[in-house]
């Protein structure tokens, strides 16, 4: 009598993710047994170029770090290269010894005749940049393999959220793009036609057109490469001008307006309303008449063809931030990116001294600004100790919780509205304060202020017409 095995449910299922686990297992096993990226035949011939011609040193250090080389015997041998080049030490076969010897290292890196075997495997000297190279990729080669193994790793610990492990893979990505050792170095003839190229074009120091005239001819625009600190204490006006400038510029070029503090949706309703010139606390109690509810349709169908890109993500890094910009720069282009606003954006790592965890959210805006060749606007707080001067009116010393802002920044603005340290009765003027302009004057600009709309304009502007 045959008999007849019963199958229950899932018994299928469990046998064939064995199979699955089985045979993920074995090509991670296969991958792991396999030697990582490298040429060792390449880091002898480096090595044994710099010693026939130590004239090479400067050249083949502009391409390679000790670190990467493979085999650490050769790491240690290209670092006391660098170390005697860069002390002015003779550099041969024998002196290369007579240093290992003392550093007590010619054992671990092979003796005396490894060393003589590494002076003669090269006939000459000339392709020690060519070695070099070859060196310097199978490094990087090496570095891509350690960060996939590590995310390999971690996706199984489950020690984190999947977003937070992706975005410390990219972190890490980009780090290995920004260490790149290169040549940067351009000779002044090559400078200066570059120059004179952006002059005969008539774009040289031409920025951005900010939407406020008397603003731009004192700073020449929001220029690329350069980052702007806008300032002010809570309540002045800081979001609303950000906003007034990023409506304005995404008008032909796309903006990324990056808002830590406010929601899309606050974001949106002062777009409208300082665009349709509806009064905001009607707009946000429901107490709009028939006209403003035509006028703000209007708005919205005009800034609805708009650039303007909106990112109200909380708890944003830095790390977090460039790497979106990036990405915008990639997918469509990118002309302006707005930052509100600087003591909430989180810092990378274990920063534990909040100054220094603004000095590094700072200098990464700083280095994003000349990445992506694009003007960066960031907003920041000022301390307290701006109320307490006799006219109340800020200063570079009033930026809250690090001078590496002051630093860092191209150009420094300040809002500065007298009635706001008033009792009663409000202006409807406010002043702009440059407070640092690296390539050009200081000085004060004068704008319009509307409070019913959250809105600046140019002062000859004030009664109407788009600025």
């Amino acid at each position: 009598m045959n008999r007849t095995t019963k199958i229950r449910p899932g018994d299928n299922q469990q046998d064939t993710n064995g199979e699955a686990r089985g045979r993920d297992k074995a090509a991670l096993s296969e991958l792991l047994d396999r030697m990582p990226p490298a040429d060792v035949q390449s880091e002898q011939c480096v090595l044994g170029s710099l010693l026939l011609d130590p004239r090479r040193v400067d050249e083949v250090a502009l391409i390679l770090r000790a670190e990467d080389f493979y085999s650490s015997a050769h790491q240690v041998l290209y670092a006391r290269l660098l170390a005697m080049h860069e002390g002015g030490k003779p550099i041969d076969t024998r002196l290369l010894v007579v240093a290992i010897e003392k550093a007590g290292e010619l054992e671990s890196v092979g003796g005396f005749s490894y060393l003589a075997e590494l002076a003669g495997i090269v006939p000459l000297a000339a392709h020690a940049e060519h070695y070099a190279a070859i060196v310097r990729d199978k490094a990087r080669l090496r570095l891509v393999r350690d960060v996939g193994l590590a995310l390999v790793q971690e996706s199984y610990k489950a020690r984190s959220e999947p977003i937070e492990l992706l975005q410390d893979c990219e972190a890490k990505v980009f780090a290995m793009l920004g260490e790149q050792v290169g040549d940067h170095v351009r000779p002044i003839s090559d400078v200066l036609q570059e120059a004179m190229a952006a002059m005969d074009a008539n774009t040289l120091g031409v920025g951005i057109d900010s939407g406020f005239q008397e603003l731009d001819s004192m700073i020449g625009g929001l220029r690329e490469c350069e980052l702007t600190v806008l300032a002010g204490r809570p309540g002045m006006g800081k979001t609303s001008l950000g906003l007034n400038i990023a409506e304005h510029v995404s008008r032909s070029t796309p903006v990324y307006f990056a808002s830590l503090e406010m929601s899309r949706l606050e974001l949106a309703g002062r777009l409208l309303c300082a665009k349709a010139r509806v009064n905001g606390y009607k707009y946000r109690n429901a107490m709009l008449a028939p006209a403003d509810r035509h006028v703000l349709v209007e708005a919205s169908s005009q800034l609805s063809q708009q650039k303007l890109l909106i990112d109200d993500t909380p708890q944003r890094s830095g790390i977090e931030l460039c790497a979106q910009a990036r990405r915008l720069k990639r997918k469509g282009g990118l002309g302006l990116v707005v930052v509100d606003y600087l003591q909430l954006v989180a810092a990378d790592g274990q920063v534990e001294r909040r100054e220094e965890q603004v000095a590094q959210v700072t200098r990464r805006l700083k280095t994003l600004a000349r990445e992506l060749d694009v003007p960066v606007l960031c907003l920041a707080q000022l301390n307290r100790q701006a109320e307490a001067t006799p006219t109340t009116r800020p200063m570079l010393s009033h930026l809250r919780e690090s001078g590496a802002i002051e630093q860092a920044a191209d150009v420094v603005l300040f809002i500065h509205r007298a009635d706001m340290h008033r009792t009663e009765g409000f202006d409807n003027q406010a002043e702009l304060i440059v407070a640092k302009n690296r390539n050009g004057p200081t000085g004060t600009v004068k704008l319009a202020w509307s409070r019913e709309h959250t809105r600046f304009d140019n002062l000859a502007h004030r009664h109407g017409g788009e600025f």
